[in-house]
């Protein structure tokens, strides 16, 4: 596993609930450019990565055989159905029709086993009750700060 960018405790984790199956999983820490290289390049058995954004289009970039050779599309994998409901998700302006497309594509990359969730990023935020206006951004996990303000009681 290479790991670069996130905490190494994850990757351990994962190499001690694998060896009990007998998979040896050497880590090695690398800096997060160098991490990118090797998936780009092929050079790895098992990767450390992760994406949070706003739209779900970022599957593109890891998993629509356009990226093969790119940055962060670390699978290689090739699927010609998953590359067409990407495609079509993308331009698709009806909300309800684009979530159901991507749902199917990441139906598609967990069947294919294209990658193994390890963690979910989760932000809890303790206020208090003098702090107002907080909100989420739309990744739920990084705040708005602008408007926040503090009210004496």
């Amino acid at each position: 596993v290479q790991t670069g960018g996130f905490p190494i405790d994850h990757t351990a984790v994962f190499q001690a609930q694998l060896k009990p199956l007998g998979v040896d999983v050497q880590l090695r820490v690398v800096t997060s450019a160098a991490r990118v290289e090797a998936g780009t390049k092929g050079q790895h058995h098992l990767l450390s990565y992760g994406f949070v954004a706003e739209d779900p289009d970022t599957l593109s970039f890891g998993f629509h055989s356009r990226g093969h050779g790119k940055a962060w599309n670390f699978t290689f994998a090739g699927n010609k159905t998953l590359d067409g409901i990407l495609d079509t998700a993308v331009t698709t302006i009806d909300p309800k029709r684009r979530c159901d497309l991507y749902i199917r594509a990441q139906m598609l990359i967990m069947e294919q086993a294209l990658i193994v969730p390890m963690y979910n990023l989760q932000a809890v935020f303790g206020l208090r009750r003098e702090i107002q206006g907080f909100r989420y951004g739309p990744r739920a996990n990084d705040p708005y700060l602008y408007g926040v303000w503090f009210e004496r009681r």
